[in-house]
């Protein structure tokens, strides 16, 4: 038996759930590009960095354990570095196109981990491929959510080249030497910093009462022999992106509003391509970094899950004739700034409602099947279209060591694909690296179909061209 590290809390529980069965497996796949001669790496070295890693990192050396209601995280107390995971694939000699990529992330993100075993909870693929001629890597570091966040998954992959740089270069950097001790759950930090106001339990309250009208994806975007997950990425580079941020300054619109905005028009132009009527009543589903709303702002590095997910509806009487993009944007925007305020909005109205959390939870400490199971979870989905934007957080305040291998990608995914749904249909995660933006667009495919699904994204990449020509 090992020592318990930490019990999962009821939102830790939540989305240990979803993880269970194929939804919020977190993945950062990171692009990294060798600079220099002495920037090879093999599967050893990769293995020694990644024992660095996990010496530094309690989560890193645990597997979890459920015992009927509960569920824990346990230490290893030995023999944890022989269970390391490293996927090495080697495709230098092929002729590799990023979109080629995509699929083979798309399958990892996808693999369920076990977790009836001690097995533990993270695991890295590498590919190689070639671009320019120039030997590149993408690296790929799976967790799942109930043990991590995009702050800390994306941290976390920028600390393990930092140990390979140094590795290479025969130096020593902090991620070598400082060992970090396991953090409390997001509900000690909301307590120690007074977070959680008498309006979201009100919030909770009205909820109950008055639940929001429904927001999910018309039956008739699927195809009846598809399931899974469907991943895609997109870049934009610096001049697009300092567009971007320019012209969203000058409409006094923050980037996570503009993003959704658009997201917003390329499904309604979606809906128009089908022939379907787009719904009256719009649900806004955004996820919210706890770490950065503490005082003092709570180390990136540091595992656990400390994010809040707000739904709000949309006033139809101010957006939903998709007429005025900036005038939409900046009643989105208004919107989004009144609801994640700390004082005044809704943050906690899902983290918080500990009743409806415990009652989520309880569907799965049922005898039924796991399909009966995952038919009454999704009967909770109330909508289908969710954002993180990561922002530039991990660029401005994670180091990134000097030396010959450099991260100049990085996306951050979130696998969506259990049967019947019970999550979300389509999630898009946002992050600025290196003066670059990068969007993620990720699906279930029981949600919405390949098809259906490539055409949304060509329809996102067309509102974006309206808006920076």
């Amino acid at each position: 038996m090992g020592k318990i590290l930490f019990e999962l809390n009821e939102f830790e529980k939540y989305c240990y759930n979803f993880a269970v069965h194929g939804d919020l497996i977190v993945m950062i796949s990171s692009i990294i590009e060798n600079q220099s001669h002495n920037g090879n790496f093999d599967i050893e070295l990769l293995k020694k960095a990644s024992i660095f890693l996990q010496e530094r990192h309690p989560c890193l050396r645990s597997y979890v354990e459920r015992e009927n209601d509960r569920v824990f995280i346990k230490l290893h107390d030995k023999n944890y570095q022989d269970m390391i995971q490293i996927k090495w694939l080697d495709l230098t000699d092929q002729l590799v196109t990023r979109e080629s990529l995509i699929p083979l992330a798309e399958k990892e993100n996808s693999e369920l981990f076990n977790y009836s075993s001690d097995n533990l909870l993270w695991r890295l693929q590498i590919i190689l491929f070639k671009e320019d001629s120039q030997t590149k890597c993408m690296l790929n570091f799976t967790m799942a959510f109930f043990t991590t966040d995009g702050f800390n998954m994306s941290t976390l992959a920028v600390e393990l080249v930092n140990i390979l740089n140094s590795l290479l270069t025969n130096q020593k950097c902090l991620e070598m030497s400082e060992r970090l001790e396991q953090i409390d759950g997001l509900y000690e930090y909301c307590e120690k910093n007074s977070l959680v106001k008498e309006n979201n339990f009100k919030e909770i309250e009205r909820r109950n009462h008055h639940p929001h009208s429904k927001f999910l994806l018309s039956e008739k975007l699927r195809a009846n022999n598809e399931s899974g997950f469907k991943l895609n990425f997109l870049k934009y580079d610096q001049e697009s992106s300092s567009k971007m941020i320019k012209i969203c300054k000058e409409n006094k619109v923050r980037l996570t509003s503009f993003f959704y905005t658009i997201g917003l028009y390329a499904l309604k132009d979606l809906y128009d391509q089908n022939e379907i009527q787009f719904p009256k009543d719009v649900l806004i589903d955004i996820a919210a970094s706890l770490r950065v709303r503490y005082n003092p702002v709570l180390n990136f590095s540091d595992t656990r899950t400390h994010v809040a997910i707000i739904d709000f509806a949309l006033n139809s009487d101010k957006f939903g004739s998709f007429t005025n993009f900036w005038q939409d944007a900046q009643t989105l925007n208004k919107m989004v700034q009144e609801k994640t305020d700390i004082n005044e909005g809704i943050l906690f109205s899902t983290t918080h409602d500990l009743n409806g959390l415990r009652e989520f939870n309880r569907i799965f400490l049922s005898e039924k099947s796991a399909h009966e199971i995952l038919a009454e979870a999704s009967d909770e989905t109330h909508c289908d279209f969710a954002y993180s934007n990561l922002g530039s957080y991990i660029n401005d305040n994670v180091n990134l060591v000097s030396g010959p291998l450099n991260i100049t990608e990085v996306y951050c995914s979130d696998s969506l694909q259990s049967n019947p749904p019970m999550s979300i249909g389509i999630i898009h995660h946002i992050i600025f690296w290196k003066g670059q933006m990068m969007l993620q667009f990720g699906a279930n495919k029981s949600k919405i179909s390949s098809v259906n699904m490539d055409r949304y994204i060509e329809n996102y990449k067309n509102q974006m061209n309206k808006i920076l020509c």
